[in-house]
């Protein structure tokens, strides 16, 4: 039987090594979505560390959202995120299944304001692909979407027709870009719409709208898309359990 060499380094200081070198194969693709990693005892060997340590690497991973254990089966690399869908912080009609449609309004290439670079960690000025998209359910207008991506890594986006990205974002973001949202941090406040935005919206001049701002992170945890959504707020809900 193989024998487990440990180092002198402090055991947090390991584990966070281990974790490092695994994430670097899934970033770099070597183990793509869905690839289930090695059994623990196989790791262990491979990094000549306890099975304790590993298991803190790996639980450092489904932690920060990189790879999600299924009970039965092991630990496999996680796809993009789900489940952080917008329509989730409203109700529009009596039927909450039925899926949105989504259309670009326009598509353009444009200096990022202030604000869009400090959400995306870039200076100011730099080239952004900018992004009007206007999502509907049973062919009424429900959502409008600004949406900021960094140039040059959402070049291949902005060179793709409208018609390629698909209803869903993050998934033609991965596909064409190879860019891979991890997590968001959404935040919530309430204007009211201007007369632009009202049309687009099919609503009143002025009528109130609950504003929620978004930044995407990719697995190294680097913000990618910074998004501005606008909805009706009578149809705002928002459901939270404490337990």
């Amino acid at each position: 039987m193989k024998s487990h060499i440990e180092t002198n380094e402090p055991a947090g200081k390991r584990y966070e090594q281990i974790a490092n070198q695994l994430r670097g194969a899934i970033v770099s693709g070597n183990w793509m979505v869905g690839h289930a990693l090695p059994s623990e005892q196989q790791l262990a060997q491979d990094h000549q560390v306890a099975v304790g340590t590993i298991r803190q690497a790996v639980a450092l991973l489904v932690e920060q959202g990189l790879v999600e254990r299924v009970h039965g089966r092991g630990t496999f690399v996680r796809g993009v995120i789900s489940g952080a869908g917008m329509l989730r912080f409203f109700r529009f009609g009596s039927q909450p299944d039925v899926l949105p449609r989504s259309f670009i309004l326009s598509v353009k290439i444009q200096p990022a304001s202030e604000k869009a670079a400090a959400a995306l960690q870039i200076a100011p000025g730099s080239q952004t692909l900018y992004v009007m998209r206007l999502r509907q359910i049973q062919e009424r207008p429900c959502l409008l979407e600004d949406i900021v991506l960094p140039l040059p890594r959402f070049q291949a986006l902005g060179h793709a027709a409208p018609s390629q990205w698909g209803d869903f974002l993050y998934p033609a973001y991965e596909r064409l870009c190879a860019v891979h949202v991890q997590h968001v941090t959404d935040t919530i406040t309430f204007n009211r719409l201007t007369g632009a935005q009202a049309k687009r919206l099919e609503l009143a001049k002025d009528h109130p709208c609950a504003k929620v701002e978004r930044i995407a992170y990719d697995r190294l945890h680097s913000p990618v898309e910074w998004r501005v959504t606008r909805g009706d707020a009578h149809a705002f809900r928002y459901t939270n359990s404490i337990l």
